[in-house]
C-alpha cells in the first residue's frame, strides 16, 4: 500500500478502529514520508496477527510513517502497532508519538 498524494503536503488520517493488516501474504505500508496515522487517544492503530507463534511470515514492512496517539486497550502494548503471533513486522524510518 502506497500513498500517492499529488501535491505532496503532509496527510494525517484519523483512525477511529483499528486496521487490521493482512495475515496470510505480504503487506508493504509506505507513507512517503508525509503520512500520519492517528488512533486519537481512543483505538490501537495497527493489528497484525499471523495467530500462529510459528511462523515468521508474512511480513509488514511499514516505512515512512508517524504514527501518534495510539492507545493500548489492555497490558499487552502495541498501542500503535499490534503483533502478538508469529509474522515480522519490519520498521524502516518512521516515528512513533503519544
Amino acid at each position: 500500500m502506497h500513498y500517492h498524494h499529488s501535491n505532496g503536503q503532509p496527510v494525517t488520517i484519523d483512525i477511529h478502529n483499528q486496521l487490521n493488516a493482512a495475515n496470510t501474504t505480504d503487506t508493504i505500508i509506505d507513507g512517503g514520508g508525509i503520512i500520519t496515522l492517528n488512533g486519537l487517544g481512543l483505538t490501537r492503530i495497527l493489528n497484525f496477527n499471523r495467530n500462529d507463534f510459528r511462523y515468521s511470515t508474512p511480513v509488514l514492512p511499514v516505512q515512512r510513517l508517524t504514527f501518534i496517539n495510539g492507545y493500548c486497550q489492555d497490558n499487552n502494548g502495541g498501542c500503535a502497532i499490534y503483533q502478538p503471533l508469529g509474522g515480522t513486522t519490519i520498521v524502516i524510518d518512521s516515528i512513533f508519538q503519544k
